[in-house]
């Protein structure tokens, strides 16, 4: 019989393995719309409601699709089965993004799980409702931040996702 408390943590744990595959298609959907992203959860100048969208460009393409060579080494286990279904599924279903499950050393989208101290350094008390991050960097080298944007290259080069651990719940 499994008692209240481990039948919560699994909900728990498939809650977070369906956050993480709808997240994961989220994020493929907004590199597989074109190679030029916009989106309000990108970047906007300006002040609402008169917001201009700053257009950011994947810098790495193949036959003119974003050319994405992604890597999960470093998830928990929590994680790499909806990690692997996503890319999958991703490359199979997208026509236009090109998808390439690599190592890490040679990937330029990487997903991986946050430790506690990361999450605690990074956010504070504030990071308590957050379940991931994702950050660009750009071909001049520039992480990007609404402050950085505009003086970036404005090509992303790279990025890193960041999840949740079960830890941090």
């Amino acid at each position: 019989m499994v008692d209240y408390s481990t039948r919560e943590r699994c909900k728990v744990v498939s809650h977070k393995k369906k956050f993480i595959a709808f997240f994961m298609i989220a994020v493929i959907s907004v590199f597989s719309v074109s190679p030029s992203l916009s989106a309000h959860e990108m970047y906007y100048s300006g002040s609402a409601p008169n917001w201009t969208a700053i257009p950011i460009k994947w810098n790495n393409l193949s036959n003119g699709k974003p050319y994405l060579k992604v890597n999960g080494d470093y998830l928990n286990s929590d994680y790499t089965s909806a990690f692997t279904t996503a890319a999958t599924l991703w490359s199979t279903y997208s026509q236009k993004v090109v998808i390439d499950k690599v190592g890490y050393g040679s990937s330029n989208v990487d997903v991986a799980t946050g430790t506690k101290t990361y999450w605690s350094d990074r956010f504070g008390l504030s990071g308590a409702g957050i379940l991931a991050i994702t950050d660009l960097k750009t071909t001049d080298g520039i992480v990007l931040t609404s402050s950085n944007v505009q003086q970036s290259s404005k090509k992303v080069s790279s990025a890193q996702t960041l999840v949740i651990t079960r830890l941090l719940l």
